[in-house]
């Protein structure tokens, strides 16, 4: 998986379109790979997006001896619950649970376009997985770019991101806001032992999926809010953000960014409101910065 260190586009507006296959952001299809993303997160986002840290209380020692208290004894991990105790189908099988179950979350055409996919619960372990290492899961997310082109506005003197060029994010981002958030926790739990099944999968022996999930949690939410129009810098065929602020950033957070102020709003939120529902406060989670571009 490439990590995009790049933010690579299309070339510039007057220039003859060249497609260049080696590249993963390609600029027929790159542009839009994390909407499509954080579709598919914060629809699936949904399901798994509920563990609560268990917190292991250790007794004081006594004051009524010097001798020192014992250790605790290591606290035994919570067993694990098989897709066949939960009365669930096999991984490979579960597509049309999937599909049931997310219908009911949302009535958005973007979702019924993302559930027309197959290995949905492996897609979304996939897509947690690179996005809690700050990567863009660019394959499982391909056949749902939007049409059209990148575009700039300005010179090479004031080179920035055409506000028209948001407009193309904002069905997957009404896709997002549009997801029942409790109906999203409760499908959750219903779908967990699946979803570990399939973070196991990817080379995760111990299956601890709500480890990467509160990272991707992370990763979105500290993704940094812009004050004005976003300059860039033309590199060859590609562009990189003028700000160096932001061109450090991992490169989902830079996909995120290139949504716009009013669709990063709407992931945000709803991902906030996902954790708070599965009882996570506020405070407990990370706040973006407001970043001038």
């Amino acid at each position: 998986m490439n990590d995009f260190d790049d933010f690579r586009l299309d070339g510039p507006p007057d220039a003859p379109k060249v497609p260049d296959r080696s590249n993963p952001l390609e600029s027929s299809r790159a542009p839009w790979l994390v909407t499509i993303f954080l579709v598919v997160v914060a629809a699936v986002f949904v399901y798994l997006f509920f563990f609560r840290e268990r917190r292991i209380v250790v007794p004081p020692p006594s004051t009524t001896t010097t001798q020192p208290a014992p250790a605790p004894a290591p606290a035994a991990a919570p067993p694990q619950v098989t897709p066949a105790d939960a009365g669930l189908p096999p991984l490979d099988q579960s597509d049309a649970l999937v599909r049931s179950l997310a219908h009911g979350l949302s009535s958005h055409p973007q979702l019924a376009e993302w559930l027309a996919t197959k290995g949905l619960i492996r897609g979304f372990a996939v897509i947690v997985d690179n996005l809690a290492d700050g990567k863009v899961p660019i394959q499982r997310l391909r056949l749902l770019a939007p049409k059209g082109r990148f575009r700039t506005a300005g010179g090479d003197a004031n080179l920035r991101i055409d506000e028209r060029e948001y407009m193309r994010f904002n069905g997957f981002a009404d896709a997002v806001a549009s997801l029942d958030t409790q109906g999203s926790v409760e499908t959750y739990q219903h779908l967990k032992p699946l979803i570990v099944v399939a973070y196991r999968d990817l080379g995760h022996p111990s299956g601890n999926f709500d480890g990467a999930l509160l990272k991707a949690i992370s990763t979105l939410l500290s993704a940094p809010t812009l004050q004005g129009p976003v300059t860039l810098l033309h590199r060859s065929v590609a562009y990189q953000f003028a700000n160096p602020d932001l061109e450090a950033l991992l490169p989902a957070q830079k996909e995120l960014i290139r949504m716009g102020p009013r669709n990063m709003r709407l992931i945000q939120d709803k991902v906030r409101a996902l954790a708070e529902a599965a009882g996570f406060p506020d405070s407990s989670l990370p706040h973006a910065v407001a970043v001038r571009p």
